[in-house]
């Protein structure tokens, strides 16, 4: 609509005169997002004026996301090898022909700049133990609540047994997911907190991925990049995508417009163990990946 072009023309705008402030040096114009420098390197930061005020990152600091600036930060400190330079320089030179395609992939990093969770709590779960780990008990209830739900409403709905009896069942499960979420909903929130906040980040990754893919790319840096984004034959943009439709379900009961809805379901089938445990599915089946995925995005 006309307000998300307003914003994107702001944010073009933004960049431009950033574009212009970093040719003239004007160092009190270039915004880059604040770092912290590891002790190993705080005095060869320092000396050689690698990050910081005036500094190598604030001049080659474009980067938005945290992947990207851990991975820029990464770069300028620790060095590289004279045929790792030659390597990348040949992606940037091919990168730097196709204006079009930076400003838009700068644009998508662009959205993700005022999220300061990033990628890092979501890597990390991905290498956690599962929350059903010690209470498959509770899945196994709520699945037979839900069940119990649905076979109120349908003896209801038709009248097979009187209402009395397809209310009670009806009011057994509703009491007992009521008291289960009141116990537990709280550590399930904490785990879709740590995936996504309610601006669902992982929803904007799957742009960068699609735009990473999508890139014909000539030279062996950058399709070694693809590469690691479909190394085991993976198609990554789905899989990523499939999560960021579970993360959605996660935070209905953020939206003002679906609470009351949200309400409904986690009271009536315990909504957000289902949710959880879908997550962990795709958890068992990909987090191994993701974090090589997400390495290779920045």
């Amino acid at each position: 609509g006309i307000q998300s072009q307003i914003k994107q023309s702001r944010l073009l705008a933004e960049m431009h005169r950033e574009s212009i402030a970093r040719i003239k040096r004007d160092w009190l114009q270039i915004k880059t997002p604040a770092v912290e420098v590891p002790r190993q390197y705080k005095a060869m930061a320092f000396d050689l004026d690698l990050l910081g005020g005036s500094s190598l990152y604030q001049l080659l600091g474009t980067a938005r996301t945290p992947l990207g600036v851990e991975t820029l930060c990464r770069w300028i400190l620790e060095g590289a090898s004279s045929q790792e330079i030659e390597e990348r320089q040949t992606g940037v030179a091919e990168l730097a022909t196709d204006y079009d395609y930076r400003q838009r992939f700068r644009l998508l990093c662009a959205r993700l700049h005022t999220s300061q969770a990033g990628p890092s709590q979501f890597i990390d779960w991905s290498h956690s133990p599962h929350w059903f780990q010690k209470r498959s008990w509770l899945l196994w209830l709520s699945r037979l609540t839900s069940l119990a739900t649905l076979t109120g409403l349908f003896l209801l709905l038709t009248g097979l047994v009187g209402a009395q009896v397809s209310g009670a069942l009806l009011l057994a499960a509703v009491v007992i997911n009521f008291f289960l979420s009141v116990f537990f909903a709280g550590g399930m929130h904490d785990v879709f907190n740590r995936i996504s906040s309610h601006q669902n980040e992982i929803a904007h990754y799957v742009e960068l991925f699609d735009m990473v893919g999508q890139f014909e790319s000539q030279s062996p840096f950058l399709q070694g990049i693809q590469n690691e984004l479909k190394g085991d034959g993976d198609d990554v943009r789905r899989h990523v995508g499939s999560l960021s439709w579970l993360t959605w379900l996660a935070n209905i009961r953020r939206d003002g417009i679906l609470f009351l809805a949200y309400l409904v379901l986690e009271f009536m089938f315990l909504w957000d163990a289902h949710v959880l445990n879908l997550l962990e599915n795709w958890k068992s089946k990909n987090g191994a990946k993701a974090e090589r995925w997400f390495t290779a995005l920045g």
